[in-house]
């Protein structure tokens, strides 16, 4: 859902863009935006008082039960005007195809888009695309993953030392920046992550996802980590309307396809109060040879070059931590897996 108001008798007005999932996950509507103020068609700041925000959002609410049975686009245009008697913002139009996308680019659709949405047009275009022929992913393709972790699980650990670029990378992350309050690990696995910022002496509560029940049966979740983990795909978890102090997900992108990615990672910057953190892997053609002998072995695809630096950061964001290195040794395939770890905060 995107909306704005009408311009008021002052020349300002507020300006808000919001999306809303319809994946059948919890019967509460998924609603996430960033509140602008506009003049004369163009965004100025952001909006952060907290009971016009309030405000805003249930009208939206309210609204969007209205009208979500008739229309499955997924996006609209709530148009406000201030009341210049009560001095708050009401109702005054809705289109439901909003004028995304436009060529000239130049539209106050198109400039909610790139200042509100995280990834900008490409990732609301992904969402959208996904919500209309997708259900997050194939049912074998996530029953081909948790079987193959399910088995990866006992030796896991014992390949993924604290020694190897990967995991030495979160090491310092967990250790030169800030993670207190609550931090949402995606794709948590054994718990790795838990482990760096308990030696970092970080003051946080940690709450894990991940597609494997075996993965997480281990001594660094239930020591460190908000338990039950919830178990599930990364894609259906990351539509939940929670928010979050910080949001990593080491180990998880790579496996998902280009919309999916697009998807997933503007969603973690969507939930993220403070930072977000994560890796993209680079498969050389030696590793892409050696799949294609081994097709029970989950692919990795190559995010870092195609996706990762072309994606839009969001406004407010800025780039803290960025290194390209080699991150393991793929000993399944016999082969070196580089990319890069980042890490971005809000400013």
């Amino acid at each position: 859902m995107e909306a704005y108001s009408d311009v008021n008798e002052n020349g300002k007005g507020v300006s808000f863009e919001d999306h809303d999932s319809a994946v059948e996950i919890t019967s509460q509507s998924i609603i996430n935006f960033e509140p602008a103020t506009c003049q004369q068609g163009e965004i100025l700041a952001n909006v952060s008082e907290p009971a016009l925000r309030n405000n805003l959002v249930a009208i939206c609410h309210s609204t969007l039960k209205i009208l979500q049975p008739a229309q499955q686009s997924g996006l609209f245009r709530l148009e406000f005007r201030n009341d210049s008697e009560t001095k708050q913002p009401k109702l005054h139009g809705i289109e439901p195809q909003p004028r995304i996308f436009a060529l000239d680019g130049v539209g106050l659709d198109d400039a909610l888009v790139r200042s509100t949405v995280p990834g900008g047009h490409a990732a609301l275009f992904s969402f959208l695309t996904i919500l209309q022929v997708s259900d997050y992913g194939a049912l074998k393709e996530k029953q081909q993953m948790a079987e193959f972790y399910a088995d990866y699980a006992v030796y896991y650990d014992e390949e993924m030392t604290d020694e190897i670029g990967y995991c030495r990378h979160q090491q310092i992350m967990a250790s030169q920046f800030d993670w207190t309050g609550t931090v949402l690990d995606v794709a948590c696995g054994t718990g790795a992550l838990g482990r760096y910022l308990s030696d970092g002496e970080q003051d946080c509560k940690i709450f894990g996802i991940d597609l494997s029940l075996e993965m997480t049966n281990t001594s660094s979740i239930r020591k460190y980590y908000q338990l039950p983990i919830t178990i599930g795909t990364m894609q259906a978890a990351m539509m939940q309307p929670e928010e979050y102090d910080h949001v990593a997900c080491f180990g998880g992108l790579d496996y998902l396809g280009d919309d999916d990615f697009r998807i997933v990672l503007s969603r973690m910057f969507s939930v993220a109060r403070k930072s977000v953190s994560f890796n993209v892997e680079q498969p050389t053609s030696e590793y892409w040879a050696k799949m294609a002998e081994n097709p029970s072995i989950p692919p990795s695809y190559d995010h870092s070059k195609k996706l990762w630096d072309d994606f839009q950061i969001p406004v407010g964001w800025e780039l803290v931590y960025d290194k390209r290195d080699m991150l393991y040794h793929d000993n399944q395939l016999d082969c070196d897996i580089a990319g890069c770890m980042v890490r971005l905060e809000r400013l």
